[in-house]
Formats: C-alpha cells, sequence, structure tokens
C-alpha cells in the first residue's frame, strides 16, 4: 500500500528528487560551458590571433560591403540608421562608415552592450535586409559580422579581414 511505503507517502520527496535533478543539470551545463569556454580559448590561442575574445565587452554589428560605390556605403548606412531608429530606439544604436581597403567598406553599428546582444540583432535584422532596409543592394555583396570595440580598433588599424574571419569563425562556430 501507498501509506505503508515511505518513499511514496512522503509528497515532498519527488519534488526533492526533481530539484536535485534540475540542479544536477544545471551543475552539468554550467561544467560544459567552462569546458567548451577553455577549448575554445585553447583554440584561439593556437591561431595566434592578435584579435581576443571578449563577449562581455560592448560589440558593434559590422556591414562589410565588397566592391560597392560609395553612393551606395553612405545609403546603406542611413537605411540602416533609419531602421534603428525606428525598430531599435531604445537602444541608441549609432551607425557609421568606416573603410579597410578600395574594396571592403564597413558600416558600423554600436553599440551593443555584449556579444550577445549583437548576435541577436543580426538575427533580427538579417531576414530584413534584403526585403526591408536595404532591397537595393545585391545579397551576395555584403556580409554581418560582430566586432568588439578594441578589435574594430585593430581591424581598422591592420585591415587584415582575412584573419578578423578566421578569428572570428573560431570564436563563433558555426555562426560566421
Amino acid at each position: 500500500s501507498i501509506a505503508g511505503n515511505p518513499i511514496l507517502s512522503r509528497p515532498d520527496s519527488a519534488k526533492a528528487a526533481l530539484i536535485k535533478a534540475q540542479a544536477d543539470s544545471v551543475a552539468a551545463a554550467q561544467a560544459k560551458l567552462k569546458a567548451d569556454t577553455a577549448q575554445l580559448a585553447a583554440k584561439l590561442r593556437t591561431l595566434n590571433s592578435v584579435f581576443s575574445l571578449t563577449p562581455d565587452k560592448p560589440h558593434s554589428v559590422i556591414l562589410v560591403l565588397d566592391k560597392v560605390d560609395p553612393v551606395y556605403v553612405n545609403e546603406a548606412g542611413n537605411a540602416f540608421g533609419r531602421y534603428n531608429t525606428e525598430n531599435y530606439y531604445s537602444l541608441g544604436l549609432k551607425t557609421q562608415n568606416a573603410s579597410l581597403n578600395d574594396s571592403l567598406k564597413l558600416v558600423v553599428i554600436g553599440n551593443f552592450p555584449d556579444a550577445g546582444g549583437a548576435l541577436e540583432y543580426i538575427r533580427n535584422v538579417k531576414p530584413m535586409a534584403p526585403r526591408a532596409i536595404i532591397p537595393w543592394m545585391p545579397a551576395g555583396k555584403y556580409t554581418f559580422l560582430i566586432i568588439s570595440d578594441t578589435n574594430l580598433e585593430l581591424l581598422l588599424g591592420n585591415k587584415d579581414m582575412p584573419a578578423y574571419l578566421k578569428f572570428l569563425s573560431a570564436a563563433y562556430p558555426g555562426k560566421f
């Protein structure tokens, strides 16, 4: 009978077991995250990259424009400025243009509090760009990336987009 079974007669024991299982899974997730972060840090060190992974620091989204006329670079910046004012007003995002070389131009959109905020922005904006923000820009002409303030300064200084792309794909596997 149920009354005779000490385990079944205690209604809080099932709840306690559930709470313990949840705590164990949270601890396991934290341990995995810590191991993944350590593994990622080691992988990034082996790249010998000048760029550094600081996901908790302020980030920007960069729209990398490849072989686009300067007029369209300015228009893309203006279009994102308008879009952000209408849709992300509370974030107070700033848009500015920068040049890496003759063929690569950047529209820098920031300042996000961290990498997660920048990634979330890309998730929301990327599908909107060809339809509502820059419909006149051929899709093959631009790419969205995230970048920390420190890495942006380095990139604008060393102009080494291939090295940054290599760093970014190692730092955020499968995202870029």
